[in-house]
């Protein structure tokens, strides 16, 4: 890896930037750790942030819409796990609510039987009670409500 020893220069920041955001969606922070790689001087940061969202670069709402749809989808997370990722990723409380408010939920409901059916599945107790806790536990660790939760195992006896 090649490191850079001169800053760039204000424009060639934001197009090396632009390029950046626009293979694919990015949230503040993860634009302002690449600026960061690239030495670019902290005092032109906020200027090139938002010159990047005024030019529709960079938008937090659109990047936790998509975040959220795709972590519901592809990899069955809860509403919990997801807010804490991004609230770990330093996105706005605001934009993760927008975010959250916009998910479907027949999708979530649909994420939640898959982790539930997948776990019957695969954990292997003859108690009944153990196993329905080790369901729990494991829907739980995907972020998962425990009331709705409960409520698909008892829908299902």
């Amino acid at each position: 890896m090649r490191i850079n020893t001169n800053s760039p220069n204000a424009q060639e920041a934001f197009d090396k930037a632009a390029r950046y955001c626009c293979a694919e969606e990015r949230c503040r922070s993860q634009v302002i750790e690449k600026l960061k790689q690239w030495n670019v001087p902290p005092e032109m940061t906020n200027g090139l942030l938002l010159g990047l969202e005024n030019a529709g670069f960079l938008n937090e709402n659109r990047y936790t819409e998509l975040f959220v749809r795709s972590k519901v989808r592809q990899n069955n997370w809860g509403r919990y796990k997801i807010t804490y990722a991004l609230k770990a990723a330093g996105v706005n409380p605001d934009s993760i609510q927008h975010g959250l408010s916009l998910l479907d939920e027949q999708t979530y409901l649909d994420a939640l039987n898959n982790v539930v059916r997948k776990a019957q599945r695969v954990i292997h107790e003859s108690n009944p009670a153990l196993k329905q806790k080790k369901i729990v536990q494991h829907a739980v660790s995907k972020g998962f409500e425990t009331d709705l939760i409960l409520h698909i195992l008892h829908e299902e006896n």
